[in-house]
């Protein structure tokens, strides 16, 4: 079963992805918490929500459509360099072919 949010590859080898959490960091200064505050409040962020995710449904769309089907993605820390950390930034990977059968799973 694939996860319910986040990038994620079906058995029938579609790249899928939901929201799975937003935040926002601000530089430290005397507005500092005004500006965050109002970021993560009614009027900030979250008005943008449905617009992201407009945005990555025609992004898998289209990765679909032109290099799919995949057997997998992940996610990898850095800037595609030889060492990074996710505060840098994120390169996604996508592994292309059918995804296999799982097959048992054995406790």
């Amino acid at each position: 079963m694939p996860p319910s949010k986040g990038l994620y590859v079906t058995q029938d080898g579609k790249l899928h992805g939901q929201l799975d959490y937003y935040g926002a960091w601000v530089e430290g200064g005397r507005l500092t918490n005004t500006i965050l505050s109002y970021l993560m409040g009614p009027d900030g962020i979250q008005t943008s929500l449905a617009q992201v995710s407009g945005l990555l449904d025609s992004t898998t769309a289209l990765a679909n459509l032109q290099k799919g089907p995949f057997s997998g993605s992940y996610l990898l820390p850095g800037r595609n360099e030889d060492s990074g950390n996710t505060n840098d930034d994120v390169t996604i990977v996508l592994v292309r072919g059918m995804p296999s059968d799982p097959g048992p799973i054995f406790l």
